[in-house]
């Protein structure tokens, strides 16, 4: 046939889009909001490959000339295709992997020719055939509504209907917190709780209680809706001891020592394990590049419908890169996407920079001082820091300098949709290691009643 009769395709960009990829598996998510279809690849050959490495990303399976081969070879395909030397000519052939993008794009743009070029023919066959013509109004529409929503794109129309459904069902069900909480009642007030598809970085300097914070809001977190705790740093058995600790107020040192174990310590177990063996809360610590990490979720989301996940902590992803800023980029990139195609929150720790560490308590809550790249700041819908116990206000001239020693401040310094961002105190509960929000007119009350200086409670419980 007469190369100018085919519809229109780009044998060159298509053989280069799939090469890059098998150079640089990561240029997949640069690709991936192009290229929406196997389809947009005319050429049935390529179609096979891109699927081939679909399925493996979306699996968490390396991608590369191998684990392609064994895949087409297994569906019986990698012959038919021109067997692994053509394989390996889709890299040879590549002009410079550093132009994925572009390539994606000219593949695209020919599906979307190719698309018009089916309508037209359409079109002018429904003609000959004497259709009304609102009928071809009627199918022009019709294609055009399938093209957008292949494309990601949603009539603004559409969008308002659905929010109104929203806000009427609002109505009917008013509520202060209608996203996930975390465990403190003020603070889930100002934010509604953390919506689905957002990314939460959770920052802070070592030592400051950031994976006490995490594995407290992951457990009430898990009183709403199912979810996935992953802890690259400690074991399955150590975050479950540490929940135990926190709920039951048994101290971690007594647990494994038999020394200073409160009197009551077994009916404090039995309490505690029973409020905790009813959350849907699974636990694993593994390691994970973040491939593998969306192959994980994407199987609990299918099979437990999680809402969330949390992550202790992100520069102990596996990823690999030419250096810390790059990786994280990546990391971070990767864990929005996540939530955002899963519809899932995601709580993730962060460190911060030296100067984070040496500095004072407002440089450390600052969103440059995070550890990596600026691209996490981008990704976020929420950035939080914990930091020492920050003066906020005159109101804390009342709190003891004893007090302030248990306390440390949490800092929003990023939040989608928010018309203020909370800044609250948090108090280590004197027989537990979680915290409680600190209550300045319940902590004023007892100063005035002549409460001892160890203060049983001056915080708002959760």
């Amino acid at each position: 046939m007469n190369p100018s009769l085919l519809p229109p395709h780009n044998p060159d960009a298509e053989r280069a889009t799939l090469g890059c990829l098998l150079i640089n598996p990561e240029s997949w998510y640069d690709i991936r909001p192009i290229i929406t279809t196997p389809t947009d690849f005319y050429i049935h050959r390529h179609q096979w490959v891109w699927e081939v490495i679909q399925e493996l990303t979306k699996t968490g399976q390396p991608v590369d000339l191998l684990t392609v081969s064994d895949a087409l070879e297994r569906t019986g395909k990698l012959e038919e295709a021109g067997g692994s030397a053509w394989l390996t000519s889709l890299i040879t052939d590549v002009p410079t992997s550093l132009n994925a993008v572009g390539y994606a794009r000219i593949v695209h743009q020919d599906a979307e020719r190719r698309s018009m070029l089916n309508l037209a023919n359409e079109i002018a066959q429904s003609v000959c055939e004497g259709r009304a013509a609102d009928d071809l109004r009627s199918l022009i529409r019709t294609h055009l509504d399938e093209r957008t929503m292949s494309n990601g794109f949603v009539r603004l129309s559409n969008l308002l209907s659905n929010l109104y459904d929203q806000i009427e069902a609002a109505e009917a069900n008013p509520r202060e917190v209608w996203g996930l909480p975390i465990g403190f009642p003020k603070f889930d007030k100002a934010t509604g709780g953390f919506e689905k598809g957002s990314l939460i970085w959770l920052a802070g300097e070592p030592g400051i209680g950031k994976t006490w914070s995490l594995t407290q809001s992951a457990l009430k977190m898990g009183e709403v809706e199912p979810g996935v705790l992953i802890s690259m740093e400690m074991k399955n058995e150590s975050i479950a001891r540490r929940a135990l600790s926190g709920v039951s107020g048994i101290r971690i040192k007594s647990m494994k020592s038999g020394l200073g174990l409160p009197n009551d310590w077994r009916s404090r177990f039995d309490t505690a394990a029973a409020q905790l063996s009813d959350l849907d809360i699974f636990i694993d610590d593994a390691n994970y590049t973040t491939e593998q990490l969306w192959a994980t979720l994407k199987s609990q989301k299918r099979e437990r419908n999680i809402g969330w996940f949390a992550v202790d902590y992100a520069m102990l992803f596996t990823d690999q890169a030419e250096n810390d800023n790059v990786r994280t980029e990546i990391i971070s990139r990767n864990l929005k996407l996540m939530c955002k195609e899963m519809d899932l929150v995601g709580v993730v720790l962060q460190s911060v920079t030296k100067s984070g560490m040496d500095g004072s308590a407002n440089t450390a809550s600052q969103k440059s001082s995070m550890r990596g790249s600026g691209q996490q700041v981008h990704d976020a819908d929420n950035i939080l820091f914990l930091t020492p116990f920050t003066q906020l206000s005159e109101k804390d001239d009342i709190i003891r300098e004893a007090d302030k020693k248990r306390m440390v401040t949490l800092h929003t310094k990023k939040g989608r949709e928010l018309e203020t961002l909370p800044v609250c105190h948090l108090v280590r509960r004197n027989d537990s290691p979680f915290f409680d929000e600190f209550d300045h007119e319940l902590y004023a009350q007892k100063r005035l009643n002549g409460v001892p200086e160890r203060l049983e409670t001056h915080f708002t419980k959760s």
